[in-house]
């Protein structure tokens, strides 16, 4: 019998799993069900288990690694054949991605996803997983959640533990963490390579002075 939870596949790093929260909740608000997630990395775990929209995340240690040589890979493959999903929705814009969940049984046809419902002009990735997020696969008869503002917001979910922890971590550095705190990456692994930040290859790049004047506007100064 397949498994009628809402199915979630992205392989990416922590940013792009936070932008995909938005979607997580909305696929939970109109299914009624938490959603399974497919994921890259030991950390999706952890990012997701106080989440209650979430239910269980499948992952691979890498992409890279050939099928026949990724232990991850076939144990994901297994997984997914013997626990196989009628509702699926892929968050990604590569090829090979769709290659290593094929071996999964997951079908590209089958599935809402992002090569056949590509981006729009100047459209946020949070956008784009909400639109998609409104797509029904064959069988998933559940109206669709109206668009508010609200739903562009990302969530993460945390235990008091982990609580406890940041604010000791904060106070070992000598941060009092009842202040405001205001966090700012404004670089990613392409900025960080070898040659010019501002190289074709390097989509996420802006520059500096946005970033400063950003600082700016945030900080109030």
């Amino acid at each position: 019998m397949l498994d009628q939870h809402p199915l979630v596949c992205r392989f990416g790093a922590l940013g792009d799993m936070i932008l995909l929260t938005p979607l997580l909740k909305r696929l939970y608000e109109r299914s009624g069900k938490p959603v399974d997630i497919v994921a890259i990395g030991g950390w999706p775990a952890i990012l997701f288990q106080h989440m209650p929209y979430v239910r269980h995340v499948y992952t691979i240690d890498s992409r890279k690694t050939p099928y026949i040589l990724s232990p991850s890979k076939q144990r994901l493959a297994k997984q997914l054949k013997q626990h196989p999903y009628q509702f699926v929705w892929i968050c990604e814009t590569k090829s090979v991605s769709y290659r290593i969940l094929k071996k999964a049984g997951i079908n590209k046809h089958e599935s809402i996803n992002a090569l056949d419902s590509p981006a729009l002009t100047n459209e946020h990735f949070v956008a784009q997983w909400l639109r998609l997020s409104n797509l029904s696969p064959g069988g998933f008869e559940f109206p669709v959640v109206e668009a508010n503002d609200s739903l562009l917001n990302t969530q993460l979910f945390v235990s008091r533990h982990e609580v406890d922890d940041c604010i000791s971590w904060l106070k070992t550095r000598g941060i009092d963490p009842s202040a405001p705190l205001v966090c700012i990456q404004a670089g990613n692994k392409k900025t960080t390579r070898a040659g010019r930040v501002n190289r074709a290859n390097n989509t996420k790049y802006w520059h500096e002075n946005n970033w400063s004047q950003l600082i700016d506007a945030i900080t109030g100064q």
